[in-house]
C-alpha cells in the first residue's frame, strides 16, 4: 500500500520536514508523558497498558525509567486501523 505524504497543518511542518532536519527524530527514546499524548491517552493508562502487555513497545531502561520511541507509537496506532467496508 502506498503510502500518502503528511500535509502540514496550521503552519506546522510536515513529517518530510522534520525528518529532513532530523533524521533521526523517529527513533529518539521519548518520556512516557510524550509517548501518552501522541497515544491520546493518559500516562497513567500507558502504564496500566504496559503491565499488560498491549501498546507500544517499551524500553525498559531500570526497574522505573521506561522510554518509547515515536516510531513505535506511530506503528502502534497504524496497527489499530481497521477496514470500513464501503
Amino acid at each position: 500500500m502506498e503510502t500518502k505524504p503528511i500535509t502540514p497543518i496550521n503552519g506546522l511542518p510536515g513529517l518530510e520536514e522534520i525528518l529532513s532536519q532530523n533524521p533521526g527524530w523517529l527513533d529518539e527514546a521519548i518520556k512516557s508523558d510524550e509517548a501518552a499524548k501522541i497515544l491520546g491517552i493518559t500516562r497513567n493508562a500507558l502504564a496500566i497498558r504496559r503491565t499488560r502487555g498491549e501498546g507500544p513497545t517499551p524500553i525498559m531502561l531500570g526497574d522505573r525509567v521506561v522510554r518509547y520511541t515515536r516510531r513505535d507509537c506511530y506503528e502502534f496506532i497504524a496497527s489499530k486501523r481497521i477496514s470500513v467496508p464501503q
